[in-house]
């Protein structure tokens, strides 16, 4: 029975009710209730006032009705049989109607506070109240000194994975029966890399004495590009030189060659003679051109080139003085609709100059007059440049 009296014992702090059963039972109550009367022989407690409000018939009865106290004994005998029996029948009811019932008024104290202990207990004392915090306060050591144990000796989960399933260890398996063949076709790749890397450390040795032997060869170029360069410059000097030197020798032989006269038509003999020659030119000036001239006015008289049988060579004539020869050459223009033509003696540059000075003006289709190397057309003067090959302007 000592669990039945613990169970009414809590009865009485939670569920009290002083109707007893009886329909014409009343409570009255004060703010300091004293002496209660529980159950059999159990100790009385102080019950605060709004614990009074529950219904509960057949538990509580009264004992005696008074303006000064309250007091309740048991509303039943306790039977022969303990625990069995009618007797428990209240019992039981209490205990079911504590289970499924709602306790109206009931006061409770809500906390997310895990180490939280609520004792049903309307009115614990201060020591009760240190004795639970000290024991709370252990409680939560305890249970901190155990985690943190665990999690001491839990170790890095990375590190300490736990045990492989079937399939990790089938895959572990393989990779360890596989190995070997690893290891051989690494043998084998290796040594291929080797027999390259010699091969390609063979062609970077010929490589290099090829370049070594190309940048001693680029030495010997630059030397050789320098020597070059030097040579053009002193080779554009000299042509700049020489053009000058030609300039002077052609004007020096043009100097040389003031006196003389072209006669074009003679009929020419192979056996002709400078003596019939000079005849031959002083009869064309005394009849032809109106100039009377002695033997001392021909320095020297001749025929040019080669005997031809199909060409008539040209007589060149030395004049002794050199008005003489102009005013041969201001008649000349009397032999115009003959086979005889008078014609100035020019160097080959000044001939190809005058040459090509002609075509250009027989191109241009106007009057033109041809004096010494440059050609007057209206009011330009045009002569032939010998660097780029055609007639320029004269004076651009």
């Amino acid at each position: 029975m000592e669990r039945f009296r613990s169970c009414v014992f809590l009865l009485q702090v939670l569920t009290l009710d002083p109707t007893s059963g009886r329909a014409d039972a009343t409570i009255h109550t004060t703010e300091d209730c004293t002496d209660f009367c529980p159950l059999g022989d159990m100790p009385t407690a102080e019950i605060p006032t709004q614990f009074l409000d529950f219904t509960v018939n057949n538990v509580w009865q009264q004992l005696q009705a008074s303006h000064d106290h309250h007091k309740y004994k048991k509303g039943w005998q306790c039977g022969t049989s303990p625990g069995f029996g009618a007797d428990m029948e209240r019992f039981r009811s209490c205990v079911f109607l504590l289970q499924v019932s709602s306790l109206q008024h009931n006061v409770t104290c809500r906390s997310s506070d895990p180490f939280l202990m609520s004792v049903p207990c309307p009115t614990p004392s201060k020591r009760v109240l240190h004795v639970l915090c000290f024991l709370r306060h252990v409680i939560s050591e305890v249970v901190l000194a155990v985690i943190r144990g665990h999690l001491l000796t839990s170790g890095d989960i990375e590190l300490n994975p736990g045990p492989f399933t079937a399939e990790q260890e089938l895959q572990i398996v393989e990779a360890l029966t596989s190995f070997p063949k690893l290891v051989q076709g690494q043998s084998a790749l290796l040594g291929e890399l080797k027999r390259i890397q010699e091969s390609l450390e063979n062609k970077l040795d010929a490589l290099s004495t090829r370049i070594s032997k190309l940048e001693s060869d680029s030495v010997l170029l630059n030397q050789l590009q320098c020597d070059v360069q030097n040579a053009n410059a002193v080779a554009t000097n000299l042509t700049a030189h020489f053009e000058q030197i030609a300039i002077q020798q052609d004007n020096l032989e043009n100097q040389s060659r003031r006196n003389n006269l072209l006669f074009y038509g003679f009929e020419d003999n192979q056996s002709e003679t400078w003596a019939e020659s000079e005849e031959s030119v002083i009869a064309l000036c005394r009849e032809n051109l109106g100039c009377s001239l002695e033997s001392a006015d021909i320095e020297r008289a001749h025929r040019l080139g080669r005997f031809k049988p199909t060409t008539k060579r040209p007589i060149i004539v030395k004049f002794s003085a050199f008005k003489t020869k102009q005013s041969v050459l201001m008649a000349a223009y009397k032999l115009k609709g003959t086979r005889l033509s008078i014609g100035e003696d020019f160097s080959a540059r000044v001939c190809t100059e005058r040459k090509q000075l002609i075509e250009y003006a027989k191109s241009e289709n106007a009057k033109f007059k041809l004096r010494y190397n440059k050609l007057i057309i209206g009011n330009k003067t045009f002569v032939y440049d010998h660097a780029d090959q055609c007639v320029k302007e004269y004076g651009i």
